[in-house]
């Protein structure tokens, strides 16, 4: 499904991107300042309003970007898919040298959540549990939903939106979030295109990011989704075994 689904179109070009349902018009307040942070920092993110609500349901008042989605945008140009997936793994990997330490630290939520994590190997859960402690103090910008559907291609250069999950921690963290959630659409393509890409602007390697996918997996599992428990399983006992 598209993630404009969740847009309500308003006057002037603008749109109220909706929230998880749940969210409050204090939080929505929040993150409607977090973004405009983000854009004055010279992060890839629309010009923001501040919050609105439609039917009970908050949201965040931006600029609507135009254009097609990535995945739209390489359906448009089949010829040059290895040049676009370079150039998204290009602008994924320039977001992450801005440093934003006034943004909540997504490690120490992870930390949170992965120690309310049930039913996994103890060892394991040390494992991610140290690998977080390690980079606490990581500040750079983490966008948590960077996938082709949530990246619209513009005459501007490509703004991502559902923004939500945003905060500061390590690079490799926010990569490793793409890689899981494409795994759990069965997305083998776009995620090895996408890795393959990133780690080659960063020049990391495979070895340095596999820990990072089972500790993201085992975040994930704090979801409590039964159908995306046995791959999160797998990839935690891969990863972190």
């Amino acid at each position: 499904m598209s993630s404009r689904a969740d847009w309500v179109e308003l006057e002037h070009g603008q749109v109220l991107e909706l929230l998880p349902s749940g969210t409050t018009a204090e939080e929505a307040e929040a993150m409607s300042r977090r973004w405009n942070e983000i854009r004055a920092m010279g992060g890839p993110m629309p010009f923001v309003h501040g919050p609105g609500i439609s039917n009970g349901r908050v949201g965040v008042i931006i600029d609507a970007p135009k254009g097609p989605d990535y995945r739209g945008w390489m359906a448009q140009n089949p010829y040059l898919w290895e040049r676009m997936f370079d150039m998204l793994s290009h602008d994924f990997h320039e977001m992450h040298l801005i440093r934003m330490p006034e943004l909540p630290s997504v490690v120490e939520r992870m930390t949170g959540r992965i120690n309310g994590v049930v039913d996994v190997d103890a060892q394991h859960k040390a494992k991610a549990l140290k690998l977080l402690e390690r980079n606490a103090g990581a500040d750079y910008l983490m966008h948590w939903n960077y996938l082709p559907e949530n990246i619209i291609c513009t005459l501007e250069g490509p703004f991502p939106i559902k923004w939500e999950g945003c905060g500061r921690g390590p690079w490799l963290a926010d990569l490793a979030r793409s890689a899981v959630l494409l795994r759990l659409e069965n997305d083998d393509y776009y995620r090895s295109n996408m890795v393959k890409g990133y780690l080659r602007q960063c020049n990391y390697t495979e070895d340095e990011l596999n820990p990072w996918l089972g500790t993201v997996a085992m975040d994930k599992l704090a979801d409590n989704v039964p159908e995306e428990r046995d791959v999160l399983r797998s990839l935690v006992r891969r990863h972190l075994g």
